[in-house]
C-alpha cells in the first residue's frame, strides 16, 4: 500500500509542476540565467577579462555550454598524444603503469599559463605536483600535507621546488584593497603576511609593478621556509644527514617569467632566510644512535600504530635486560629471573600482535558481507520496484 501512495504521490507532483511549466512539457533541464551576469565581466582587482569579449544570450551560453564539439576536440587530441607517445616508445605506457620515482615535487600556482613539466622539459611520471592559487604552503591545507607525506615518506623524492611566476593574480589580489569574499580573501591573506614581513623593502619601491614582482619573489621564500618547517620535512632531514651524509630534501626557489619562459633562480637557504632556526625539531647528535638503517614511514592507522608501539616497547627492554645481565654477571640468579621476566613480556607483546592483527582481519571480512548484504538488498529493491511498473502492484509478491 505505501509504494502505491509514492507512486500516486509523484504522479501527483508531476501533473501540478506541469500544470505551471510555460509550455506544455515539464521542463526538467536548469538553465543558466546569464542575463544579469554578462560574459565579458571583469575580476575585480586585476582587470582580466574573465571569458569571451561578446555578451550572450541565455540560449545561446545555454548551447555554448552543452556542445560535445568542445569536449570532442580534448579526446582527440588525447587520441593524437597517445599515437606520439606510442610511436616514440612502443613500451611508454607499460612503464607508467608500471609506477612512479619522481626525483622532484613541485608546489606551483594554478594559473593556466605556468605548466610545471612543460617549464623544466621533464615527462610524465618525472615531476610530482601540487598547485594551487599563488603557490601557497599552508599547514592547515591538507591537501598539500598528504602530498608532502606521500612524496617523501613512500616516493622519498629528494627535492622540493616552489615556483611562483610574474604577473600572478593571487599576488596582484593580495596587494589591492577589495575585500574578495571567503574562501579566496581567506586564502590571499597568507600574502598579505608575506607583505607585513617585508614591508619595509617592498615600500620602498615606487614602481608598482616592480613591488609585485618583488612580492611573488619574497612569497616564494617564505613558502620554502614554510616547506622547511614541516615536521615531515625535518623527520626525513634528519634521517638523511645521519645516515646519507647530506639533508634531504633539498629545497628550491624558483619563479617563471610568462613574458619570456624563462626561470629565475631564488636563493634560499635555512640559514640565510630563517632568522632563528628553531623549527629543527631534533638533535641530531641525539638521535643519531636510535635511528633505523630504513627510514621508518607512518603507520597508516592507529591499530598498526599501536602494534608498533608494542613492538618497539617490547625491543626496548629486551635490550635493557640484555645490557644489565652483561654488565652484572655476579648476580646471575637475579639476571636470569629479569630475563624471564622479559621474555613473558615480549610473549605476551607478540600475541597482542597477532590478536589485534586478527581483529582487523576480522573487521575486513565483517566489512565485505556486509557490502555484500546491500548488494542483495539492492538487487531485491530494485526487483520490487520493476514489479511495480511491470506487473502491478500486486504481482511483485508473486
Amino acid at each position: 500500500m505505501f509504494a502505491f501512495t509514492k507512486v500516486f504521490g509523484v504522479a501527483c507532483l508531476v501533473a501540478v509542476a506541469e500544470s505551471f511549466a510555460p509550455s506544455a512539457t515539464f521542463a526538467t533541464t536548469p538553465r543558466l540565467n546569464t542575463a544579469a551576469v554578462s560574459r565579458s565581466a571583469r575580476a575585480p582587482a586585476l582587470g582580466l577579462s574573465m571569458g569571451p569579449s561578446r555578451a550572450v544570450d541565455e540560449d545561446a551560453w545555454f548551447t555554448y555550454m552543452s556542445d560535445r564539439k568542445y569536449l570532442d576536440k580534448l579526446y582527440k587530441n588525447n587520441d593524437k598524444w597517445v599515437e606520439k607517445m606510442t610511436k616514440d616508445d612502443p613500451e611508454y605506457f607499460g612503464k607508467m603503469a608500471g609506477g612512479q620515482a619522481p626525483k622532484f615535487l613541485w608546489v606551483g600556482c594554478s594559473d593556466a599559463r605556468v605548466p610545471a613539466n612543460e617549464l623544466v622539459g621533464l615527462g610524465p611520471g618525472e615531476l610530482f605536483v601540487h598547485r594551487n592559487v599563488a603557490n601557497q604552503v599552508v599547514g592547515t591545507d591538507t591537501s598539500l600535507m598528504s602530498i608532502l607525506q606521500f612524496s617523501l615518506e613512500f616516493l622519498e623524492v629528494e627535492n622540493i621546488i616552489v615556483c611562483g611566476h610574474y604577473a600572478c593574480g593571487g599576488v596582484a589580489a593580495s596587494m589591492s584593497k577589495n575585500d574578495h569574499h571567503a574562501p579566496l580573501e581567506n586564502w590571499i591573506r597568507q600574502i598579505k603576511d608575506v607583505y607585513r614581513l617585508h614591508a619595509d623593502e617592498l615600500d620602498a619601491i615606487k614602481d608598482p609593478t616592480e613591488r609585485q614582482r618583488r612580492l611573488v619573489e619574497l612569497n616564494v621564500v617564505e613558502q620554502c621556509n614554510n616547506i622547511y618547517k614541516e615536521a615531515v620535512v625535518q623527520r626525513r632531514r634528519v634521517w638523511t644527514k645521519e645516515k646519507l651524509g647530506e639533508e634531504i630534501p633539498r629545497i628550491f626557489g624558483m619563479v617563471y617569467d610568462p613574458a619570456d619562459g624563462a626561470l629565475k633562480k631564488i636563493e634560499w637557504s635555512p640559514e640565510k632566510n630563517m632568522d632563528y632556526d628553531f623549527y629543527k625539531l631534533y638533535d641530531s647528535a641525539a638521535v643519531k644512535d636510535k635511528l633505523e638503517d630504513t627510514y621508518q614511514k607512518r603507520p597508516s592507522s592507529w591499530r598498526e600504530k599501536d602494534v608498533l608501539n608494542q613492538k618497539f616497547e617490547s625491543k626496548r627492554v629486551t635490550d635493557e635486560v640484555e645490557v644489565s645481565a652483561a654488565g652484572d654477571s655476579d648476580d646471575s640468579v637475579e639476571n636470569i629471573k629479569v630475563a624471564e621476566m622479559a621474555a613473558k613480556y615480549r610473549q605476551a607483546a607478540e600475541r597482542l600482535q597477532k590478536e589485534t592483527l586478527l581483529r582487523i582481519e576480522q573487521e575486513k571480512q565483517l566489512k565485505q558481507v556486509i557490502a555484500e548484504l546491500e548488494e542483495i538488498k539492492a538487487a531485491i529493491s530494485g526487483k520490487k520496484e520493476k514489479g511495480v511498473k511491470e506487473g502491478g502492484l500486486f504481482d511483485m509478491f508473486k
